[in-house]
């Protein structure tokens, strides 16, 4: 059994929370979880997906992209993920997005197709020139 190393007491001299406690505590409140995170991820608050379902957005901003993720807050998983221009002309246009419409674990998935199974495509260039790795 591996020993865990021991944690420092909090600075006001309270037990600092181990990463159990912290995950289970996002998972029941991730707002919280944003407050009390990372100073980049920004809470947006209660907002609706594309599919029409109300959730709780998280905002960081990179370099040039906005990324927002809306999660269920009953049950803390995400719901849409939607990525945007940040600054200049095209300020806010979407680049991509999902919608999560359903997430489950998948007892039998299905088998993969071995690459050397794919028939070459006549349209790809590197098909074409030979380039495409197999």
């Amino acid at each position: 059994m591996r020993e865990e190393p021991e944690r420092p007491p909090a600075p006001d001299g309270a037990d600092a929370p181990d990463d159990s406690d912290l995950l289970a505590r996002s998972a029941r409140d991730p707002a919280a979880f944003v407050l009390a995170g990372p100073p980049y991820l920004r809470l947006v608050g209660p907002v609706h997906d594309s599919a029409g379902r109300s959730g709780v957005a998280i905002e960081y901003d990179g370099e040039d992209i906005r990324s927002r993720v809306v999660i269920d807050p009953k049950t803390a998983l995400p719901m849409e993920e939607r990525y945007t221009t940040l600054g200049g002309p095209r300020d806010g246009d979407l680049v991509s997005g999902v919608t999560y419409l359903s997430l489950r674990p998948v007892r039998d998935a299905p088998e993969a197709v071995p690459h050397e199974d794919i028939p070459p495509d006549p349209d790809n260039p590197l098909d074409q020139l030979g380039l495409r790795k197999r």
